[in-house]
């Protein structure tokens, strides 16, 4: 069972989306949905290469994102 988090669209949640090449520096991917036209911009974990030299990655849904960030900025202060 592949518990790993859905790719999706951040305004009306279709699954019918296409994904972009990632931006590396940020660590940010942009996806287009099919169907509202809407292009959102995504958080990504970069995991590495595999063997046939593709960037693997994986989806962090935005809730996760802010919360993790939360947590990281109390810390802090």
């Amino acid at each position: 069972m592949n518990n790993q988090p859905q790719l999706c669209c951040q305004l009306c949640g279709s699954l019918n989306v296409n994904p972009n090449m990632p931006d590396i520096q940020k660590k940010t991917m942009q996806i287009y949905c099919n169907d509202c036209k809407q292009i959102s911009e995504v958080n990504i974990k970069i995991e590495g290469m595999t063997n046939d030299g593709k960037l693997q990655v994986t989806y962090i849904p935005s809730l996760i994102g802010l919360d993790y960030d939360k947590d990281r900025i109390k810390k802090f202060f």
